[in-house]
């Protein structure tokens, strides 16, 4: 099964039915599109940016919702955190609460600006079709550009190609 705009909510819902403490996740990816930003497609899995505490503390957990709806293994991962130095270190600052109606797990997203760099630096065909037609404001151009520059000091190629194409938007 696909997680898409119907079901997302439902699935995180799930998971705070199992949880016995407080457990905050902030979200990218294609989760956070369709719960933010209008995504319309769906996505195979959450990709979780940073979790507190540990997401492995939910394996068993993720394992159990995965088999009952036929997700992917791992649908709910922290495989983005890897990807965190394409972010300034203020895109906490920007976080957006996720209504799911969860009470003891808490969701929050990336920003649309962040959400942008992200697909941009991904450099895949999926996400330039996500991004195509977004109209940025000047505080989300800011927001690129200055994630741009944190990119540039880990890796210049990524951070030009960037600016290049961020030309198109």
């Amino acid at each position: 099964m696909e997680i898409n705009p119907i079901n997302c909510r439902e699935l995180l819902q799930e998971l705070d039915s199992k949880l016995t403490k407080p457990f905050q996740i902030i979200i990218c990816g294609g989760s956070a599109g369709i719960l933010c930003f209008k995504l319309p497609r769906g996505t195979a899995d959450f990709d979780v940016l940073e979790a507190y505490p540990d997401l492995s503390e939910l394996k068993p957990f993720i394992d159990e919702i995965g088999k009952k709806y036929d997700l992917i293994d791992n649908w709910l991962n922290d495989s983005a955190n890897g990807f965190k130095d394409f972010l300034s270190p203020t895109f906490r600052n920007r976080l957006i609460d996720v209504p799911c109606d969860c009470k003891m797990l808490k969701v929050t997203s990336i920003s649309r600006g962040d959400y942008f760099t992200m697909k941009l630096a991904s450099d895949r065909e999926q996400d330039f079709i996500d991004i195509k037609d977004y109209k940025l404001n000047s505080e989300e151009l800011m927001i690129v550009a200055e994630n741009i520059e944190c990119i540039s000091r880990h890796n210049r190629g990524i951070a030009n190609k960037m600016r290049l194409m961020l030309k198109d938007f």
